[in-house]
């Protein structure tokens, strides 16, 4: 059994039965946020149409937003030549999310205390069609970390407290 990387692709990608092995062995839990699109949050202005970067309600992304727990795993990115032009001063992360999402581009992905957007997305299938695990790049979030990772904990703590 051949495990690693393929030579058949210039970037050296891992193979789609070594990334469901590194998710069933490493996975563990994360947090995906994701916007909905066309719903506004109230906090956005009118006149200028920019988010309060403080909102609770949308962590200031302008968007109403949805909060769901992801299981996978997660690895540095050492490919994708065309998105180190696009971000030369971040190395992306790879997250392979077992969890059956639809994820967009520009979602969220908070893993401990960092904040990654989602850049691209690819879906797997395994032999008889079934869904096996969603793979996002994702580049760190430099914009406004700190009052996101704020809300976020804040969202989270009165969630748990109306359990």
């Amino acid at each position: 059994m051949k495990i690693g990387f393929t030579e058949s692709t210039e970037n050296y990608g891992f193979t789609q039965s070594f990334a469901q092995e590194v998710i069933d062995n490493w996975d563990y839990d994360f947090w995906v946020v994701k916007q909905v699109p066309n719903m506004e949050c109230k906090c956005v202005d009118k006149t200028s149409k920019h988010a309060d970067l403080n909102c609770p309600l949308c962590l200031g992304l302008g968007n109403k937003i949805k909060i769901f727990k992801a299981k996978g795993a997660s690895r540095e990115s050492r490919e994708f030549e065309a998105l180190r032009a696009e971000f030369p001063t971040v190395t992306p992360k790879i997250f392979y999310i077992k969890t059956k999402l639809f994820i967009d581009k520009q979602d969220l992905i908070i893993d401990n205390e960092n904040i990654y957007s989602v850049y691209a997305t690819q879906f797997h299938r395994g032999i008889n069609g079934e869904f096996k695990f969603t793979r996002c790049v994702c580049p760190t979030v430099k914009f406004n970390r700190y009052a996101i990772l704020k809300n976020f904990k804040k969202l989270l703590n009165e969630h748990k407290r109306k359990q």
